[in-house]
């Protein structure tokens, strides 16, 4: 459930989005709904025409952050199995499909 308010139709959807993500069982487990819903609004302001560097900044701040990048990943120590791509199906539908869990692994041992 949305923690800020009351969301923009836009907010709404990529709220919903990410959390199909298989970043979202990690996040699910530390709680982290206000941050992804931060993460959503700073991503609108980055999208607005008269967004600022520090808008954008911020939008790419919070992807790392919540492991949406590449280096995000990496730094959280995150390998999410590509060879099957997201899919909008409820996991009913696909007997055969990972679920996002089943996707998520997180690297163990000391920071890089």
């Amino acid at each position: 459930m949305w923690p800020l308010g009351r969301p923009t139709v836009r907010k709404r959807a990529l709220w919903a989005a990410l959390w199909r993500r298989p970043e979202a069982i990690v996040w699910e487990e530390h709680h982290a709904e206000v941050q992804v819903a931060l993460y959503v609004c700073a991503v609108m302001a980055a999208d607005h025409p008269k967004a600022t560097a520090s808008d954008r900044k911020a939008a790419l701040s919070y992807m790392d952050d919540l492991g949406l990048s590449e280096g995000g990943r990496t730094k959280n120590r995150w390998v999410i199995d590509s060879a099957e791509p997201a899919r909008e199906t409820k996991p009913t539908d696909d007997p055969d499909r990972l679920s996002a869990k089943a996707r998520l692994t997180s690297i163990q041992g000391g920071a890089a």
